[in-house]
């Protein structure tokens, strides 16, 4: 049994980093991995990874990947009290207050994870709504990804000793990061004071809600070869 509407509420914040690429099936869905006393929630389309947690009061075993039709039909349910759990050989059924949603669990082994959990430890406190707000004054560049050919915006961050800035620094110090604009965005609906945590300029950035442990987006950095 979980609580239905926390498990909402984690779907909702990893529902956006979802792989649609139908050559992916591994990730098209959330993965449901059981830890004690919590459920792990992951979603990622190989340029970003998002977790959250539900806390379970029994022991709920799953590892699983739980498909997109279903994360979405949970979500547009949006079930209240308690959600009965049951997996019965390839079939996952969910249920609760008049709300059932069944699926057929793919045959996949989703992408080993819990090493990404601990990148970024280099944490700088972020207003959620003010980075927002430069994001959407500031300018972009256009980058166009090698293995599909999508064209996405790149906004730089400037990373000083007073805190994040969106475009160049001309602290000499200033550690600039390239990240895909949009992606940034929505791994900032986390929460209104966040943290971002990085280890250098070519690695991945961390995006923590210290007030909800558990929710997480990792996002890769885009490799800056230019100054703006």
């Amino acid at each position: 049994m979980l609580p239905a509407a926390e498990l909402i509420r984690a779907l909702r914040d990893v529902r956006h980093a979802i792989c649609d690429d139908p050559d992916q099936p591994r990730l098209n869905g959330v993965f449901l991995d059981s830890e004690p006393d919590q459920l792990r929630l992951v979603a990622t389309d190989r340029y970003r990874l998002t977790t959250s947690t539900v806390t379970t009061s029994a022991h709920t075993e799953l590892h699983l990947l739980l498909p997109t039709a279903a994360v979405d039909e949970l979500i547009a349910d949006d079930p209240t009290g308690m959600l009965d759990i049951v997996v019965d050989g390839d079939t996952i059924t969910l249920s609760g207050d008049g709300v059932t949603v069944r699926a057929q669990v793919p045959d996949v082994d989703f992408p080993p994870y819990r090493s990404w959990l601990d990148l970024g430890r280099r944490e700088v406190p972020v207003d959620a709504g003010a980075l927002r707000a430069a994001l959407g004054a500031g300018s972009t560049e256009i980058f166009t990804r090698d293995d599909d050919g999508v064209a996405y915006e790149v906004s730089r961050l400037s990373v000083t000793s007073s805190g994040v800035h969106v475009g160049p620094s001309d602290d000499p110090d200033a550690l600039v990061i390239g990240v895909n604009r949009e992606f940034l965005l929505q791994a900032l609906e986390a929460g209104d004071q966040l943290t971002l945590g990085l280890d250098d300029s070519i690695a991945p950035l961390a995006i923590r809600n210290p007030k909800r442990d558990g929710v997480l987006s990792i996002l890769m950095p885009v490799r800056l070869e230019q100054p703006a």
